[in-house]
This record gives structure tokens, sequence and C-alpha cells, in this order.
């Protein structure tokens, strides 16, 4: 049956993964988001197809004006803002009823007993359960009653995706066998030839036939957006600073007291650290404090005085420095080659290059708020620096003109040149036929592998346990082989490559295929399909309508 199947695929624990951030979810609800479900109204019966059970109904509008307890996919399905989300609820639980979808007494134990165990012993905290249970005025029965409603739940919505969606039945069934067949496979290894690589050369049309394509394609060149700015740092415990402050005993004593009235200092109960002692650093914090004050009021005082930096630089016996280009954004598709040219040339760095403890969030606000050359300034200050700061230049993200970036382009467009060399001399074998890549000199003897029989990590197969090199690389292309194919050129590192010969394929038994089916949702997009929100909202509204259910004008 489909929901036996069904029931067979849920239970691997990749999927309960998702359903196990939900139920931990449950411990962040914000205060007034569990509210009480009864109501004095008369619940009218708008499904008229079904006979009311007004029990399940209460618990329906209940777990809806919950926000589902937490569930954020399930609080979108069933929005308690919209009035006929209790509607919808009940509709679904009756469906999923005739659907044949039941949760055992021990998933919904185990559900249970992981959400309030105690993290360290993991056993179960009876005071956690309390604590949380008296916010939400349930007892332990009434909670799981409720919990194997939001299980019932997943698991309906979940069958109706995996059941009635566009999923490709055949890809899926493409991946089971890929997990569930027995492989015998032959992996040939080729290695670059390094003196023939090392007569390779670029000219400048295939610098800028790379240049061009990749600016077309990857980007891999871009600079994200950047800034320049020209900055004073101030330390305050900095002598020439400390000397035009003073902190005088009676400013001491009156911190003293404070500290000791907030708590602090504190030996036993009634006895206090003596004045002696913590005076130090009593000292040090007043100093600080008169440090920044005194920063503080100089720069509001100036801070449209574009020569201020200079001026306040020149008063503190210091210099105004000039950063390198800032930017908050890490490229993603930057080479580490060419992050590293931009750097060594200045012309990319980020914030906690220069401004070490300071916030990059609190000074990407601070840089936003100033214009290109401006007078304008801004400080920020942590426990033992102030920066003041003015924006000199801005960048928006761009791809330098290949004459600034042309060396580490010469680089990449050799590097590709080689690359290119390598796959043809591999493809070369390849296109030789089957039996000659058995013959190639890098040739492994039979290998034999099964993925089902590797076993599922939780994250992916276990290929660890696979018993031959680079199998994690290896395996997932000999499972696209029929027996006597031969894969596409698998890149192994930098000058080194395989090809894998599918000696022999054998069908796995039922017992593997149903195995692999546990994961194979996995391999085809599964998860991102399961709240495909379109969808399960499009069923939810026609689930209700096919019960009769009218909305209101």
């Amino acid at each position: 049956m489909v929901i036996q199947k069904f029931n067979n695929l849920i239970r691997n624990k990749w999927v309960w993964g998702v359903f196990a951030l939900a139920v931990s979810a449950i411990f962040v609800l914000p205060d007034g988001c569990l509210s009480d479900s009864r109501y004095d109204d008369k619940s009218e019966n708008k499904l008229k197809k079904a006979d009311l059970d007004r029990r399940l109904f209460e618990k329906c509008r209940f777990l809806v004006r919950s926000a589902m307890l937490g569930d954020q996919n399930l609080a979108m399905l069933f929005n308690r803002e919209n009035a006929d989300s209790d509607w919808k609820l009940y509709a679904a639980m009756a469906a999923f009823d005739e659907m044949g979808v039941v949760v055992a007494d021990k998933t919904v134990d185990d559900e249970f007993n992981a959400a309030f165990s105690d993290p360290n012993t993991k056993n179960f905290d009876k005071a956690k359960f309390d604590e949380f249970a008296a916010r939400l005025g349930v007892t332990r029965l009434q909670y799981k009653d409720y919990l194997r409603m939001l299980i019932t739940v997943r698991m309906g919505l979940a069958a109706v995706q995996f059941t009635y969606s566009s999923n490709n039945t055949l890809e899926r069934d493409a991946e089971c066998y890929k997990a569930s067949d027995k492989f015998t496979v032959r992996v040939a290894t080729f290695n670059e030839d390094k003196k023939a690589a090392d007569k390779i050369t670029v000219d400048d049309a295939a610098i800028r036939e790379w240049y061009n394509n990749d600016t077309n394609t990857v980007a891999s060149l871009r600079l994200p957006d950047r800034y320049r700015l020209s900055y004073l740092k101030l330390n305050v415990a900095d002598t020439n600073i400390l000397s035009r402050i003073t902190v005088t005993d009676a400013d001491i004593e009156a911190c003293y007291k404070k500290d000791c009235e907030d708590g602090e200092y504190v030996v036993t109960n009634d006895v206090f650290k003596p004045l002696s002692e913590v005076r130090p650093t009593i000292l040090a914090k007043l100093q600080r404090k008169a440090v920044k004050d005194m920063v503080y009021d100089a720069f509001d005082a100036n801070e449209s005085n574009d020569g201020f930096l200079d001026e306040y630089a020149a008063l503190n016996k210091t210099a105004v420095k000039t950063s390198g280009w800032i930017s908050f954004d890490r490229t993603q598709s930057m080479s580490a080659e060419l992050y590293n040219y931009y750097v060594a040339q200045g012309d990319l760095t980020y914030p906690n290059s220069e401004f070490t403890f300071v916030n990059p969030e609190n000074f990407k606000d601070k840089i936003f708020a100033l214009e290109d050359g401006s007078a304008k300034l801004e400080i920020i200050s942590t426990d033992n620096s102030i920066w003041i700061f003015k924006l000199v230049k801005s960048s928006p993200s761009h791809i330098p003109e290949l004459a600034a970036i042309k060396p580490v382009v010469r680089k990449m467009a050799l590097s590709k040149a080689k690359a290119e060399a390598f796959k043809k001399t591999v493809d070369g074998v390849k296109a030789k036929g089957f039996d000659e890549v058995l013959k190639s000199a890098g040739a492994t003897s039979n290998v034999v592998f099964q993925l089902t029989a590797l076993g599922f990590n939780g994250y992916g197969w276990d290929y660890s346990k696979a018993g031959f090199e680079n199998a994690w690389k290896i395996i997932p292309e000999a499972c696209k082989l029929k027996k006597g194919e031969v894969s596409e050129m698998i890149p192994l590192s930098a000058g080194k490559a395989a090809l894998v010969a599918c000696v022999d394929r054998v069908p796995g038994t039922y017992e593997d295929y149903n195995a692999g089916l546990q994961h194979a949702s996995m391999a085809v997009g599964y998860e991102s399909r399961y709240f495909s929100m379109k969808f399960l909202t499009d069923w939810l509204e026609w689930n209700m309508a096919r019960m009769g259910y009218e909305k209101e004008n």
C-alpha cells in the first residue's frame, strides 16, 4: 500500500530530523502565543459532508491558535489569522484518517522524550516539561494528544505530497535502483603529464577569452561593494590622553560606594573588598569613561569640521590613517588565488582586519550613514579603543578591467588550458572503448559495492565503508552506469582523474529496494518538495471544498 510504503519512508532519521527541529521550536514560543481554545460560541458545522466531532474540532482550534505549537511550516499552512484555518485543519485530520495515517504510540513517546530530555544525561527532564506544561496549561496526557495530532499532520501532508504531487516516480525509482543494485566496477586512474603540461602556454587572445567567458558566467572575478576610510584610533589607556583628564579621590569613593550598592566587590553578605584593594580597578574604569566622554564631547562639537580628524590627532600626538578597501560581503565564488591577489594589492579587506573588536554590523550601519568625501564623521568605541572615521571613497561591486588583474587571470587561463589538455587525454582513452579502459595502467581490480550495504549516516551514504580510495567521488558516478558503460572523467585532485568501467550490475532484492526507498527521495529533492507550500495549500483548499466547506463572503 502507498501509505505503508510512506510510513516506512518517514521512519528514516533524516526525514525525522526535519520534524525534530519543529519540536525543538516549542521551547522558544513567545509569551501570549499559547491562547485558550475554549470559546463560548458554538461552532457551526461548515463541512457539509462530515459529522462534526466537536472535541476534535476544539483541539484543531487550539493548535491553530497556538501557532501549531511552534512548527513554523504548519503555522504557515494553518495561519491563525485566517478564519477558515480551524476548519482546514479539521478537514485535513478527517482526510488523514481516511488515508489510514496512524501514529504509533512509540513514535509519540520518542518525540516527547526527545523534546524534554536533559541534553547531558539524555534522561527525561520532568522539571523541563512541567515548566512548559504550565505555560501551555495542559497535562502530560493532553500534550501527548496534541503531539500525536502534530505528527499525524506532518505525516499526512508528506503522504499527500508523496502520493499525489507531480514527483517523478521514474526518477525516484532510478535512485532506488542505484542504491539497491550491486555494482562491480574497475577504476582507471590517470595522472597529468607534468612535462607536457609545462609546455602549454596561453597568449593574450586566450587570456582575453577566459576573462570574457568568466565575466559572463561565473563572475568569480567580481569585487564586492567596498569602502575606503580615513580614521583616527585612540587608545583609552594612552598616557598622552590620560594626562588631560583628572580623576579625584572623591570620584573614586563615590564610584566604590555605588558599585558596592550594585553588588560588586562582595566577599560575604556583609563584607566587601576594601577600597584600597579595588582602587586600581575603579581608577582604570573611571579613566576609560572620562576619556570616552572627552572624545565624544569634542566629536559632537566638531563633527562637521573637515579638519577635525587631523586637529584631534595632533592634539593626541597620533596620526590619521587611511584604510584599505573594506568590504562586508565575502565573495563565495572568488578563488583563493584571486582573493590573495586582491588582498596583496590592497584592493580587499574586511573590517576586523583593521578595526579589531568592532561589531561588523554596527560598523556597516555607521558607514552607510556617510557620503563620499563629506565632512560628516562617525565614531565607534570598544572597551579599550575609540575610532573616529570619515568615508573617503566608495566603490560599487564590479569586475576590474583585465589590465588591472591580468597576472592572476593569466594563471587562471593557463590552469584551464592545462585542465582541458588533461581531459582531452583521458577522454581519448575512453573513446577507445570499454576494454581499453580496463587495460589502462592505473586500472584497479574488480571493486564491488552496494549503497544500501554501506548504510546511511544521517546526511548521506557512508562512503568510508566502501574500502577504496576516493569512494565518495567514484561511487555516485559509478551508480549512473549500466553494464559495459564507462563514466565521464571524474576529477580527483589537481592533475589527477579517473574513469569508472561498470563490469557488472546485478539488481538487488526487494528488501534492498525498500532500503533504498528510504533515502531516494532525498536524492530527487524530496526535502524541498515536502513543504512545497503552493501544492500543499492548494490541496488543503481542495480537501475542504471536497467536504463541502463554504467560505464566508
